[in-house]
């Protein structure tokens, strides 16, 4: 939904409110959006919401992250 309305698709201004469930994101310009709803944004989008283990795309970048710093160090 934008500023409340459900929409498929629109050109996002200054001040519109992204609401996605139950977070309401705002399109700020210049200002760092609200620390509390980014964190629960970034909790939705990377963890299980029935488990809150992480999500398949979370463990495959984790991984290859791990994988690299370790052919990076030798190890």
């Amino acid at each position: 939904m934008i500023n409340y309305v459900t929409v498929r698709s629109a050109v996002l201004k200054p001040g519109d409110k992204i609401i996605l469930g139950r977070i309401i994101l705002n399109t700020i310009t210049g200002i760092s959006p609200n620390k509390t709803s980014m964190m629960k944004f970034f909790r939705l989008a990377t963890t299980d919401s029935l488990t809150s283990l992480m999500n398949k795309a979370t463990i495959t970048r984790a991984l290859a992250e791990e994988i690299a710093a370790n052919l990076r160090c030798r190890r």
